[in-house]
């Protein structure tokens, strides 16, 4: 038997492609946000001050969890389709403008300042820094009661830089509002317009069958009502319970009955009325931005959405080239067999982009051009996407980066940078593989001026030794030295090495946590750099610490 390798029968290599993206007005907000989040939680534990705050840095090992959780973060935020809204309790914001009446001695003024400076952080407004004017949802609160970014306060600041008056460190950590955060996605929020859409259409339905005639409370929106021949806007069937949310004028669901689909006449929710079940056979490019079995309409996706509207776009073009033959040309070898087809695989290693992006993908093109790999349904999906022409693109997360047999796909796209490059290389190998007959093309998503290009600068000019050897070596000692079976441990000398390896490589993923989060820098607009704004001999030292 003779053992052949790629590089024995010659197979093409994958074409690496890197695009840069900039971040739409609300993306940067989201991800700014969540920098100043970190950054808030990093410059006070790392002050000199009666009281230490490092046990609560993310650069201590002992919230190496809290790390990993921040850094998720800002990678979730680099792909846009949400938003980060600060939330405060009733608690914590009578604590703080207890703090500035009592001990900095604030008058009603200064107290009416930072009470509307606590109101904006927390609806969603901006507030501007005092010393360089940049807009955030989150400031620094100081003693004096003056708003200063995060990056204008340093881990040696004693004094104020907008009014030079001078403050205690251990003061300004018990000032700083206790702020939790919660997530926002657009897809959530989209989902709920549209079901409350479909209720407000089946009690306009039902105001129709009771005779009233016209529009009850003036309820439609533009393109929701009645058509132009006046025509009411009835669904099929009739309504069964309007303030009941399984039952938005639907039948029962009947298991186990043949029958035929039928659809309301007016798209709610792409759902059969009878089963449930959604179509999955709708490919919109071809029927003219409509289906014309359950009457979904293409939509556009945003351009607030940056990552997701370039992957639409791109995906169009690609379809629309490959179905004119001039994206692959015609091959005359009968070795080749058949001429290539456009098929995409979309990679992220969060399920959360998957589903922005994907819900934009099925939006735009349809259930019938869209795969994706996870769940119960995952081998039928995987099916349907190699075997039927019009499904082109098809999601895979993790848990589809290792075995997969891929080689007819022909391109795939990153949505995010893999902080592990053996990750990338596994997905990259499930095209990259024996049966493949054409070359790959590969496309790595990047969003500007973020974490995903510090990860990228970090892959190409640091290695993980340095790393390594940068940080607090007693303490990754410590480390080593706690999780180092004893001599007198029964275990072999192999699962010795093992588990020492395992340490090792564990210090070294926290190596690169910490580069990351020390070096994190807030979006500004036009991306100047930050200008000097602390005294001369101040050094900015950062460490993080930060918990959503």
């Amino acid at each position: 038997m003779v053992r052949h390798t790629k590089k024995d029968i010659e197979l093409p290599k994958p074409q690496f492609q890197r695009t840069y993206i900039d971040m739409s007005t609300a993306e940067t907000l989201a991800y700014n946000t969540l920098v100043s989040a970190v950054q808030m939680n990093l410059v006070p534990t790392s002050m000199k001050s009666k009281t230490s705050g490092f046990q609560d840095s993310l650069l201590n090992s002992k919230q190496a969890k809290y790390a990993h959780r921040a850094l998720s973060n800002l990678r979730l935020a680099c792909s846009g389709g949400t938003r980060v809204v600060p939330t405060l309790t009733q608690e914590h914001w009578d604590e703080t403008l207890s703090y500035m009446k009592g001990k900095h001695g604030a008058n009603e003024v200064e107290l009416t300042v930072v009470g509307n400076f606590l109101h904006r952080m927390t609806t969603e407004q901006l507030s501007g820094c005092m010393v360089c004017g940049l807009q955030l949802q989150t400031l620094f609160l100081l003693p004096c009661g003056c708003q200063i970014c995060t990056e204008c306060v340093n881990s040696k600041t004693t004094h104020c830089p907008a009014c030079e008056k001078g403050f205690d460190a251990d003061d300004f950590q018990l000032l700083q509002p206790g702020l939790d955060y919660i997530w926002k996605w657009n897809i959530e929020l989209a989902k709920k317009m549209r079901e409350d859409a479909a209720r407000l259409r089946q009690i306009y339905n039902e105001a129709i069958r009771q005779g009233v005639g016209e529009n009850p409370h003036n309820m439609w929106a533009f393109g929701q009502g009645p058509d132009q021949n006046n025509n009411p806007a009835v669904i099929d069937e009739p309504p069964r319970n309007v303030h009941d949310p399984q039952q938005i004028g639907y039948p029962r669901r009947r298991i186990n009955i043949e029958h035929q689909c039928i659809f309301p006449t007016v798209y709610t929710d792409g759902k059969c009325t009878i089963c449930r079940e959604i179509h999955l056979e709708c490919n919109l490019i071809k029927e003219g931005s409509q289906c014309s079995v359950c009457h979904c309409v293409s939509e556009d996706c945003p351009k607030d959405e940056s990552k997701a509207h370039y992957v639409t776009t791109k995906l169009l073009r690609l379809y629309i080239t490959d179905h004119k033959g001039k994206l692959f040309p015609p091959t005359s070898s009968p070795q080749l067999g058949e001429a290539r087809r456009l098929k995409v695989i979309l990679f992220s290693q969060f399920r959360q982009i998957l589903n922005v992006v994907g819900d934009r993908l099925i939006r735009s093109f349809g259930t019938g051009c869209i795969a994706e790999y996870w769940g119960k349904t995952r081998n039928k999906e995987l099916e349907r996407f190699s075997k039927t022409s019009d499904c082109f693109c098809m999601l895979l997360g993790k848990d589809g980066s290792h075995g997969l047999d891929l080689s007819f796909v022909t391109h795939i796209f990153f949505l995010d940078e893999i902080l592990d490059k053996s990750l990338e290389s596994q997905v990259v190998a499930r095209a990259y593989r024996m049966g493949a007959k054409e070359r790959v093309q590969v496309e790595q998503l990047v969003s500007r001026h973020s974490v995903e290009e510090l990860i990228v600068q970090m892959n190409r000019e640091t290695s993980v030794k340095d790393l390594y050897e940068d940080t607090n070596k007693g303490e990754k000692i410590g480390i080593l030295k706690s999780s180092t079976p004893s001599p007198n441990s029964p275990l072999t000398k192999q699962k010795k090495e093992r588990s020492n390896l395992a340490v090792i490589e564990k210090a070294q993923q926290q190596a690169k946590v910490h580069y990351l989060l020390s070096n994190l820098k807030l979006i500004r607009a036009g991306h100047v750099p930050l200008k000097p704004c602390l005294r001369k001999n101040e050094k900015a030292k950062r460490r993080v610490n930060f918990q959503i």
